[in-house]
């Protein structure tokens, strides 16, 4: 293999670590499991006149290898850390969800898992629905407005559909809780819990079968659900596709202090 398709391959490993996923699903996510059919025909039809002697000759900036050499391990510091924070910020919330579950059984984790399966469960189906009236039921009205004028309003005018649903959930689990100090069974929880799930998930134009971003195929996508108690409900706040964009529990920390 030449030394210069040796280093493109691993600059679009590199890439891929760190890409965004594209918009759309609740939460504004559509889970992927690789590139789209679209931009392989359009990488494709790029690089079909190409010959061996195009790559051979092409000229390389001398830094690239130095910062391929000096990125991998500075991603995988990056990742190992990551990962070490996540599992920290679980086992505090698991015991802080101990602690509040003594006073108030409702909060034991074998009664919280079900219900917030089911709401997730029912927040894809009416997501797909492009039923507001029902999405209502099960998020804020601040998160429901902003998913609203982001993507479903426009959606519906396209005649766009996001086909989304759970296939399999392989694990569920709190990742962070904040309460008020008068909080009961009916008020005052915050809790992000983190989605680890086969899913189906892609937008779609009805009318003639077009798959417009996604993939039709299942995919496994991690999801950090944030649901809020309010007058004996739990509601989604938001839903984020990273730790990194976990937003409302910790501005609503800030805003205490």
């Amino acid at each position: 293999m030449k030394k210069q398709t040796l280093l493109v391959l691993i600059t679009a490993f590199l890439i891929a670590i760190i890409a965004e996923s594209a918009v759309a699903g609740p939460g504004g996510s559509i889970a992927s499991s690789g590139s789209s059919s679209s931009s392989s025909s359009r990488s494709s039809n790029s690089s079909y006149h190409r010959t061996d002697s195009d790559y051979s000759d092409a000229s390389l900036p001398e830094f690239v290898p130095f910062l391929i050499f000096i990125g991998i391990p500075i991603l995988l510091i990056l990742k190992l850390s990551n990962t070490q924070q996540i599992s920290t910020l679980k086992k505090t919330a698991k015991a802080r969800l101990n602690e509040i579950s003594e006073d108030e059984k409702i909060f034991e984790w074998q009664n919280l898992q079900p219900l917030f399966e089911q709401l997730m469960h029912h927040t894809y189906r009416e997501w797909q629905n492009l039923n507001i009236s029902a999405l209502s039921k099960y998020m804020t009205q601040d998160f429901l407005r902003e998913q609203n004028d982001s993507y479903l309003q426009e959606w519906k005018q396209e005649g766009f559909v996001n086909i989304c649903h759970i296939i399999k959930i392989n694990s569920l689990e709190p990742y962070l809780i904040q309460t008020e100090k008068d909080f009961d069974a009916k008020n005052g929880i915050i809790m992000t819990v983190e989605l680890d799930a086969i899913v189906k998930d892609y937008l779609e134009f009805p009318e003639n079968g077009n798959i417009i971003e996604g993939t039709k195929d299942d995919v496994q996508a991690v999801r950090y659900w944030t649901f809020i108690l309010s007058q004996g409900n739990w509601k989604v706040a938001e839903i984020a596709n990273r730790p990194g964009h976990v937003k409302f529990i910790n501005q609503y920390q800030k805003n205490k202090h």
